[in-house]
């Protein structure tokens, strides 16, 4: 590209996966799998910042939780909704998708992306 060698190893497979079951008419409950294959990436090594050396990421998964109350009447006319999501529900290693390259790339520890959102429709 442009002149140069790229190493861009994209994962052969990349599933992402979910399941929503309404508990109650204003409740629902969804769970996402996201799921990479092995794959490889050139990274600068720590001895050498102008060397690179080229190594596998392992297959990965992680389990998503979403939780949604909606469309809860809070009176005089307004509606609420209220969700929590929780991003890498289980304590392991952990990938995500890299924004800037094509391969995943690896935290050190795993992050618990949490959210929370309200919102109120008048």
């Amino acid at each position: 590209i442009a002149g140069e060698s790229v190493k861009a190893n994209v994962p052969l497979t990349k599933l992402k996966a979910g399941i929503s079951y309404d508990f109650l008419s204003y409740l629902t409950g969804s769970v996402f799998i996201d799921h990479w294959a092995e794959t490889k990436t050139e990274a600068n090594t720590a001895a050498d910042p102008h060397a690179t050396e080229v190594f596998t990421v392992p297959a990965w998964t992680t389990v998503n939780l979403n939780i949604l109350a909606g469309n809860i009447d809070t009176g005089s006319g307004t509606k609420a909704d209220i969700s929590l999501y929780v991003e890498n529900l289980f304590d392991t290693t952990y990938y995500h998708a890299n924004p800037r390259d094509v391969t995943p790339i690896q935290y050190l520890q795993p992050p618990r992306n949490v959210r929370l959102k309200v919102s109120t429709k008048f």
